[in-house]
């Protein structure tokens, strides 16, 4: 550092006292941009201010109380000052240690959402570690993957995070980005096949479909079928959405494949296209009893030993989307009524009778499967057991 500094800021101390010294070098360190330092120095001027000593040979924590109380407040001041700085600096990195410590991400969330990434990669790897593994800003971290790094490491990381228990809003974010990114892969893919052949070609995945079976000659396709298969999992998690409705077009396009580009589920996702499309369409609204029906056979012929077949809980899951919360109850009640059940797609048999208020079916369906305090839960909250308990008192 410039000996001319330390001069200076001898003489401004000299003149101004305290205070000027650290004014002139909380000055010198913000035009060189060592905001380390400035941290540093403002939290010394914090404790000069406070008359403590200036280098604390102790935690923070091990100061009174009421002192500690004024120190910490002073700490989120410097905190967000420095922290700011790095981000006017296009640090992101930087600052997110400082906004981090005193839990105010907003503005690291707001820098990362309006991000540019440059050519550097490891500027790139340090973002997407705040915006994913630190759960800042997971969709914003999820499209820079996308469009740095291709959909394939995109499905990869979105994987990560619904593994990590990605919550909504962000989880649907995250998904819906991946529909899109691949219904606009797929569709400009098609469009090129067919305006090579044909001259032309007409808008929307569906039309392009129709009667051109070529397309798929000598088990062709058009997109990473284990990224389609995988698009497709992953968008029967949304709700009903414009993401929703292009799924169901990947899942047409889906169906068309060569049946060994197909990678089956567990039940009642084993034709994954034609079975994930009657899903998305009772979540889009279409077809909505026809797709009723196809997952109560399905669920109706289920053995209930048979641990892998989702059938019964894919039900009883649209049945609860569909307001038909009743229903849901009374068929999870005889399906899903096991104590070794792992909820999966549908809500645990408690949780429906919680939401339903159905308190004396909770009460009864956890005794059939000796869940003590399910049963307990139940009778405690049924109206019928409270009349009874006022009818008891009144006879007293």
């Amino acid at each position: 550092m410039d000996p001319a500094l330390f001069d200076q800021v001898s003489a401004e101390a000299a003149q101004g006292g305290p205070d000027a010294a650290f004014t002139s070098a909380e000055a010198a360190l913000a035009k060189k941009s060592d905001f380390h330092r400035l941290f540093d120095l403002l939290l010394m001027k914090a404790r000069h201010d406070m008359k403590l000593p200036l280098f604390l040979r102790a935690p923070a924590s091990t100061l009174p109380k009421d002192v500690q109380e004024v120190y910490e407040s002073k700490v989120i001041d410097a905190a967000r000052r420095v922290g700011g700085e790095f981000l006017k600096a296009n640090d992101l990195g930087s600052a997110f240690p400082h906004f981090n410590m005193i839990g105010e991400l907003e503005p690291m969330r707001a820098a990362i959402d309006s991000y540019s990434p440059g050519e550097d990669a490891n500027d790139v790897d340090s973002i997407v570690d705040i915006a994913i593994a630190n759960n800042v800003h997971p969709c914003r971290g999820l499209e820079i993957v996308v469009n740095r790094f291709g959909i394939c490491q995109g499905i990869t990381t979105c994987e990560q995070l619904l593994a990590q228990g990605l919550r909504s809003p962000e989880r649907d974010e995250c998904i819906k980005l991946l529909v899109r990114t691949l219904h606009r892969e797929l569709s400009d893919r098609l469009r090129d096949e067919i305006v090579a052949k044909e001259g032309s070609a007409p808008n929307g995945i569906l039309a392009m479909l129709k009667n051109r079976d070529w397309l798929f000659s000598d088990e062709a396709y058009h997109v990473d079928t284990s990224h389609l298969n995988a698009v497709i999992r992953m968008a029967r998690m949304l709700p009903k959405c414009e993401e929703v409705f292009l799924a169901i077009q990947l899942c047409e396009y889906g169906r068309r494949l060569s049946p060994r580009y197909r990678y089956p589920e567990p039940p009642p996702f084993e034709d994954v296209f034609a079975s994930s499309a009657a899903y998305l369409k009772v979540i889009a609204g279409l077809e909505v009893h026809k797709g009723l029906d196809y997952f109560r056979a399905r669920a109706d012929s289920a053995s209930p030993d048979d641990v892998e077949n989702n059938a019964a809980e894919v039900y009883v899951h649209l049945l609860t989307l569909l307001g038909r919360k009743a229903d849901a109850v009374a068929y999870a009640g005889r399906k899903l009524n096991r104590l070794d059940r792992r909820p999966g797609f549908a809500m645990s048999v408690n949780d429906l009778c919680q939401e339903t208020a159905d308190f004396d079916s909770m009460a009864r369906f956890a005794k059939a499967r000796g869940d003590l305090l399910g049963y307990v839960a139940g009778i405690v909250q049924s109206p019928s057991s409270h009349s009874a308990t006022s009818s008891e008192s009144t006879k007293g």
